[in-house]
């Protein structure tokens, strides 16, 4: 009958035992309680910094496609600074090549008008100054001896040419380096010992430039040769 009746003794153990659960939960708590605060405040700090950098970042935004709609659009990506600017520098280097090659197609174009202009006119040393020391005629597939011109034998044959017509005009233009090939449609009227030539050309002309400007140093024709007949007197 007396088995459930406790003492002092036994109720201040269990006093003490609930404190001591007390003091643990309490430590416990103590624990966890700086880093759930640390993480909302590093939370907080991060959406702070998001908040903060998004005024920023929109007037980046209104900065590239605005006043600099022209700036390359890694930039506007946030790429790294060096490909960025590796990008720059190959755009550049591209445009200059393109101006470049533009111009050198430009000086080839001036340079056929002038040795069209000194064949007309027959003014051999301006003829002798646009074409180069190597350079060479060539009829057809160039598979004989006697398709094949020299420097020395076309200025001779020059010579001997009158002309009542002669129209050469550059059509296209490619250049390569110090190098271009020019491609030329024309039409000719020519008298040459007592023979007359008259009729369209079409010829192809390697063109290699040097430090005094653009020389021709091979003239293809592609078309027929205008056949020669004798001169009416």
């Amino acid at each position: 009958m007396f088995t459930n009746v406790r003492s002092d003794g036994d109720d201040l153990s269990a006093a003490r035992g609930q404190i001591g659960n007390v003091k643990r939960k309490r430590r416990v708590i103590s624990e966890l309680k700086p880093q759930k605060l640390g993480c909302r405040t590093e939370v907080c700090c991060s959406r702070a910094r998001i908040d903060s950098e998004r005024p920023r970042v929109q007037a980046t935004h209104r900065h590239n496609a605005g006043v600099h709609s022209h700036c390359p659009a890694a930039v506007c990506r946030g790429e790294h600074p060096m490909r960025t600017a590796h990008t720059i520098i190959f755009c550049v280097l591209a445009a200059a090549s393109q101006s470049a090659f533009a111009d050198d197609a430009a000086d080839v174009r001036a340079a056929n008008s002038r040795w069209t202009v000194a064949m007309k006119a027959k003014d051999m040393a301006a003829v002798e100054k646009i074409v180069g020391p190597e350079f060479v005629l060539t009829r057809g597939q160039a598979s004989g001896a006697e398709e094949r011109v020299e420097r020395a034998a076309w200025i001779a044959n020059l010579k001997q040419m009158t002309f009542a017509a002669y129209r050469a005009d550059v059509t296209d233009v490619r250049v390569t380096g110090d190098f271009a090939v020019a491609k030329v449609d024309g039409d000719w009227t020519v008298t040459q010992k007592g023979h007359t030539r008259s009729g369209p050309f079409e010829v192809y002309d390697i063109w290699f430039k040097r430090t005094n400007g653009w020389q021709v140093i091979r003239r293809h024709q592609v078309s027929v040769p205008t056949p020669a007949v004798p001169t009416r007197p």
